[in-house]
C-alpha cells in the first residue's frame, strides 16, 4: 500500500493502517518510510496500526548534517565527527524511545 497524503492525512493513513492489519492477520510486515513529518505521537499510532518497521534515516541525521554543514572547515576533524556522531547517536535513542523499542533488544556475547 503506497499512501502520499502527508502528514496532514494521517488519520486517513491510520485507519487503512488498522484494516490491513485486521485483513493481513499479521501475515504481513508493514513498514513505512516517508515518516520525516511524523511526530512521535503519529509514530505510535501508525505502530499500533500495524507497522513494525520504519525508515528514520532522515530524521535521525538531520541534526548531524545541521552541525557538520555549519562546522566543517572550523573545528578539528576529530571534534566534528565526535561531535557529530553523538548528535546522530542523541537522536536514535531519541526516537527509539518515542517509538517503544529502548531496551527491547537483547544482547547474546
Amino acid at each position: 500500500m503506497r499512501f502520499r497524503g502527508g502528514i496532514k492525512h494521517a488519520d486517513v493513513l491510520i485507519s487503512r493502517l488498522h484494516s490491513v492489519k485486521r485483513e493481513a492477520r499479521d501475515r504481513v510486515t508493514i513498514v513505512m518510510h516517508g515518516t520525516n513529518e511524523f511526530t512521535p505521537e503519529i509514530t505510535a499510532k501508525c505502530i499500533a496500526g500495524g507497522v513494525t518497521r520504519i525508515n528514520v534515516n532522515k530524521m535521525v541525521l538531520s541534526d548531524y548534517f545541521a552541525f557538520t554543514n555549519a562546522n566543517t572547515g572550523k573545528v578539528p576533524l576529530t571534534t566534528l565527527l565526535e561531535k557529530g556522531t553523538g548528535l546522530i547517536q542523541a537522536q536514535c535513542e531519541q526516537w527509539m524511545d518515542d517509538i517503544g523499542c529502548s531496551g527491547k533488544g537483547t544482547t547474546k556475547y
